[in-house]
């Protein structure tokens, strides 16, 4: 027989215990097979109270009871090599062991028989599900088993119908979202299904922390502690990944690793990124799902995640990343949440698979009282009185009244000292018993013994969790006992001790509810939290420094620091948050601590305010900020003062905010001014870059061949100081500049060289945008095949990194490909993948694009106005929200062509004029020319010949002026119909004649014109030259209709009033027999 417990209690007893019996089953194997014995043995656990001491003459340890007794009947009838446990020992390992609940087990001298358990392994992964309770008392959940029973039936859909689904639990502090996943968590561990389980946990310690929540659920998956050295770390973290990702782990795990916060910057596998924290983030997404994923594939896999009302954005939105990649996997994420969560985060659950919110209220009246005689249930009577006055008191809140029957019980009126617990009414009416659940907690605090209230005001100014090695710091040489004080705490459940701490060597404690935390911590004085605070950031400082992951909590310290009034510190460790945030592409976080660090920083720290308003700028750029990255950029104006190289710097990022706002005058006159600076300085790495933002200068202004001059210079410039990197991109802008002006072999080259060197430094984001730039080349060049391959290469490359913009623009360019081509069934297709990562990404502007482009080939393809006018109205709106005049423009054009075709020609009008005023203020004159061409063809159609004529001709004014011939042909058509409407019929046989003359199929919508043409000679009655005419607009809209399928042909021809006029024209000289 062997003991637990004998000495001292520890929390693990009964684990440790059960690890002892599998470790002897595995030991009994070594010695069959070394001694070639027939050796069996079985073993019994039960956990209780037995009768330890000496008994009869020689004074031998003898245990004896109840306890000890059903233990030997346990290992009697546990199979041969088996382990059978107690529902006792049961209730204490659940989550820990794989365990097979066996049939009841009648036991001599038992009136009831014994539920118990045969253990079968030690799982890989443990969590340890909790119940609530008061003294020692098990309480079973009460009013939730609706919201149970619809979690079992949510489970066995994600796994039987594999459906990725995000479950919210939603409910105010105290009223039972723990409660209710730990009774799912206690079905699972019994269910029968193999279930794979991550668990994270949010705290207000680490909500401005980037990726806290996921790293959190990580560290305790793969058993990693924050004091763990850098090689430890590495190691567990490429076993954990290896587990589920068997291809490249090693470089996968060490880009999820880096991500996460964890110190991977020696990896060889992140030198190919050059510490680009966009790639660093597209990485870190994509091989989080493919985690997940592979999870998935293995096992039903759940993720629990509390709290998230405190999470940190950068992990929920990486968490909904997953679920939108991947809507087919037996997934599910449990969340819990308050409702204020949903102010903050309006949009979770959207777009997601599959969501379900369950949303938790007060009890009510009926299981209030079932839950106080629950917790209650050793009293031998509860007065009425106190019955009513607990469940009245708590409102429904289960917390609440267990926290008003502990201060109950701390006040005597509950006396817990016998089996059977007493009720002292005569306490109660002396009571005042406060009217809140703050106040009750107050109450808790101040019945407490000093030495323990000041150790747990200590322990709530750490964070709800907290770590005794801290607290002694705290605790300085005033409070030897710490350990006694914390034991204390414990018993009377104000904390709880976790099993799985952060640092080695340390035990972790958490408060038991927030709320308790909250008042606890408001109870600390102001001068005495300062000091605390103080204490608590230098045992923060000192941990971290020792496995140099400092960056990882450096929010943390900044903000104990700030609320200790230490300045100083808290701008140095504010700053660093902000880098590593940066680092890690969590913009919005970074620009908050940027902040912070800069309100400490005092004004006469010029250089140091300048580097933080740079750092500042930029993420407020990426941001989109544009007020704040201009007020910014005055400031670093201000402070750059007569400094040359501060004054480049200044210029080239005040360059790029003014092409933002499309003042690109104004850009190239700033960019000018740092090309001056950066030479004088003789600084060829500036003159460089400025050279490059000249070049791109001259391209914003549609200056494309001025714009090679630099380029070249530029690329000269980054070769000599052997900056290759820089070499590659600039040779990328210079191969864009000579594919504007159509010097094809010249941007090969270009893009050649820098492709050896991707190649070389297995750079996949240079090589996929280098791949997308030659497949456009090969497009315009009509080399279909090879611009189909070359694109492909490039999507490849986008796909293996996770660059998902990336691989929509490539999508964007292959439906181009295939619209070249006449594929119109292709392009649609790939457009519609386009949109869809343009929408997971929240890239708006991306997104518009491709719905207007769809827009527009679906009306004139297959004339479906309705889905049109919703491409086009949610386009419209974004680019009023945003102020894009071109998208505004395009999206008033689709929606006036779609009024017209639907007949409103009112509204048409009213879009088609608003549509010109804003073009006009673009410059675009394409877009301007065509607007006029379709408000020509609505006057027509209204019999306003006159006004048509005056449209027309400005339309065919501006594509002269511009050199658009191709847009010629259908305006002189059109005028053809004006004339005939003002009876002037030799000028208009005249237009349309000329337009017949330039004829070809790669004009937009070339069928239109020989079908115009066809009307006037109808109406000029020669109606054998219109019959030619007729064939040949039917012909070429056959062409045009080639890459559609036969479905969508005849969609097409019949719905498009066009298309249906042409078919039916042709009918008529070709009727079906």
């Amino acid at each position: 027989m062997a003991l637990w417990s004998v000495d001292k209690t520890r929390e693990d007893d009964a684990e440790q215990a059960i690890h002892a019996a599998l470790a002897m089953q595995r030991e009994l194997v070594n010695i069959r097979e070394m001694h070639n014995l027939q050796l069996e043995i079985r073993i019994g656990i039960n956990t209780g109270l037995v009768f330890f001491g000496t008994v009869g003459t020689i004074g031998e340890l003898t245990a004896m009871g109840d306890t000890v007794n059903t233990a030997s009947r346990l290992e009697t009838s546990a199979p041969v090599g088996g382990i059978l446990i107690s529902h006792a020992t049961y209730k204490l390992i659940k989550g820990i062991f794989d365990v097979v609940k066996q049939e009841p087990l009648s036991v001599k001298g038992k009136t009831e028989p014994l539920q118990v358990y045969l253990v079968k392994r030690a799982r890989p992964h443990k969590f340890h599900p909790s119940t609530r309770g008061i003294e020692g008392i098990e309480t079973h959940m009460v009013g939730r088993d609706a919201e149970l029973e619809k979690l079992k039936a949510i489970f066995y859909t994600v796994s039987s119908k594999k459906e990725t689904t995000l479950v919210s639990i939603v409910g105010e502090a105290g009223i039972g979202k723990s409660r209710l996943l730990s009774e799912f968590n206690n079905w699972l561990y019994v269910a029968p299904d193999l279930v794979c389980y991550f668990k994270g946990r949010a705290t207000e310690q680490t909500t401005g922390t980037p990726y806290a929540l996921l790293r959190g659920l990580f560290a305790l998956r793969f058993q990693i502690k924050e004091d763990d050295s850098l090689p430890t770390v590495w190691k567990k973290f490429e076993d954990g990944v290896a587990e589920y990702l068997f291809e490249d782990s090693e470089r996968k795990a060490h880009f999820l690793g880096a991500w996460l916060g964890y110190n991977f910057k020696d990896s060889p596998h992140l030198a190919v990124i050059h510490g680009d924290a966009q790639q660093l983030n597209d990485r870190g997404l994509l091989y989080l799902a493919q985690f997940f994923s592979a999870a998935a594939e293995k096992n039903t896999t759940i993720i629990l995640l509390e709290d998230i009302h405190w999470a940190d954005v950068p992990s929920l939105d990486a968490i909904v990343n997953v679920l939108k990649r991947q809507p087919q996997l037996p997934l599910l994420v449990l969340s819990l949440a308050r409702p204020p969560f949903f102010e903050s985060k309006p949009d979770w659950g959207e777009n997601i698979p599959v969501y379900v919110q369950i949303d938790l209220h007060t009890l009510p009246i009926e299981q209030s009282y079932q839950l106080v005689e629950q917790i209650l249930q050793k009293a031998t009577s509860v007065p009425v009185t106190l019955h009513d006055l607990i469940v009245n008191q708590a409102e429904g809140n289960p917390f609440y009244a267990e926290e008003l029957i502990k201060m109950l019980i701390d006040n005597g009126v509950i006396v817990t000292d016998e089996e059977n617990w007493q009720i002292n009414l005569d306490r109660l009416g002396a009571l005042n018993v406060p009217p809140t659940l703050i106040e009750v907690l107050q109450a808790r605090l101040d019945k407490l013994d000093p030495e323990d209230r000041v150790t747990l005001q200590r322990a709530s100014v750490i964070g709800r969790i907290f770590w005794d090695r801290a607290l002694v710091q705290l605790a300085a040489d005033d409070f030897p006992e710490t350990s006694k004080y914390l034991s204390n705490l414990q018993a009377k459940e104000f904390i709880f001790q976790r099993r799985s701490p952060a640092f080695t060597d340390t035990l972790e404690f958490t408060f038991k509810h927030a709320v308790l935390h909250n008042v606890t911590y408001e109870s600390v004085l102001k001068r005495t939290r300062k000091l605390y605070h103080k204490q608590a950031a230098q045992w923060l400082v000192d941990v971290t420094e020792e496995s140099d992951r400092q960056d990882e909590y450096a929010a943390a310290i900044a903000e104990h620091y700030c609320l200790a009034g230490e300045e100083t510190s808290a701008q140095k460790w504010y700053l660093t948050a902000g880098d590593y945030a940066a680092a890690h592409f969590a913009n919005p976080e970074a620009l908050d601590l940027y902040s912070q660090a800069l309100a400490f920083t005092p004004i006469e720290e010029r250089e140091a305010r300048f580097n933080l308003l740079l750092a500042r700028e930029k993420i407020n750029n990426l941001l989109g900020n544009r007020d704040a990255q201009a007020a910014d950029l005055d400031e670093m104006q201000t402070l750059a003062g007569d400094d040359a190289q501060k004054s480049v710097k200044y210029s080239l990022r005040r360059a790029w905010l003014l092409t933002q706002i499309s003042e690109f005058d104004a850009a190239q006159v700033e960019v000018q001014c740092a090309l001056d600076l950066s030479k004088h300085l003789e600084d060829k790495g500036f003159q460089a870059e400025s050279l490059n933002a000249l070049g791109s200068a001259f391209i914003w202004q549609g200056k494309t061949e001025e714009s090679i001059p630099p380029l070249r210079e530029a690329v000269s410039l980054a070769q000599e100081i052997k900056d290759y990197q820089k070499e590659a991109k600039y040779r990328r802008s210079l191969a864009n500049s000579l594919l504007g002006i159509r010097s094809y072999d010249e941007a090969k080259e270009e893009l050649e060289t820098s492709l050896v060197w991707a190649v070389r430094q297995n750079d996949l984001l240079e090589q996929a945008e280098i791949f997308n730039i030659l497949g456009i080349i090969q497009m315009e060049q009509g080399d279909f095949a090879s611009a189909q391959e070359t694109y492909n290469k490039s999507l490849a490359c986008c796909q293996e990194i996770g660059f998902q913009y990336g691989e929509g623009r490539v999508l964007v360019n292959l439906g181009n490909l295939h619209y070249f081509q006449g594929q119109m069934s292709k392009t649609l297709e790939f457009y519609g993948l386009a949109i869809k990562i343009f929408e997971q990404l929240g890239e708006k502007r991306g997104e518009v694009q491709v719905r207007l482009n769809r827009a527009s080939i679906s009306l004139n393809m297959l004339g479906n106005t309705s889905e049109v006018e919703k491409d086009a109205l949610y386009s419209l709106k974004y680019a009023e929200q945003v102020d894009d005049p071109l998208s505004k423009g395009q999206a008033l054009t689709v929606l006036a062509e779609a009024a017209r075709r639907n007949g409103n020609l009112k509204e048409a009008r009213q879009y088609m004029e608003d549509g010109i005023k804003v073009i006009e203020s673009t410059g675009d004159l394409w877009l301007l020319a065509q607007e006029r061409r379709a408000l020509g063809r609505l006057d027509i159609e209204e019999k306003k010949p006159a006004q048509a004529l005056a449209n027309l001709n400005r339309a065919l004014e501006i594509c002269r002026e511009a050199g658009m011939a191709n847009m010629e042909p259908p305006i002189l058509a059109l005028c053809g119909l004006a004339f005939i409407q003002e009876e002037r019929f030799d000028e208009a046989i005249e237009a349309t004649s000329e337009a017949m003359s330039l004829l070809s199929s790669d004009i937009e919508r070339a069928y239109m014109i020989p079908c115009w043409h066809a009307q006037v000679l109808d109406a000029m009655g020669r109606h054998n030259e219109k019959k030619q005419a007729i064939q040949q607009s039917y012909e070429f809209l056959q062409e045009a209709l080639s890459g559609l399928s036969p479905a969508q042909r005849q969609i097409s021809l019949e719905q498009v009033p066009d298309h249906y006029a042409i078919l039916k024209a042709w009918e008529e000289y070709n009727p079906k027999n």
